[in-house]
């Protein structure tokens, strides 16, 4: 029970993070692209 909620509660805490992550290496991209 208590390692079920661990992980419930760590995949909610990663997903934004790694959404946001995503949302960095997009921009990044982005600008590399247009500084071309």
């Amino acid at each position: 029970m208590k390692n079920g909620l661990l992980t419930h509660q760590y995949s909610r805490a990663t997903l934004p993070c790694y959404l946001s992550c995503l949302v960095l290496v997009l921009i990044y991209v982005l600008l590399l692209i247009c500084c071309r």
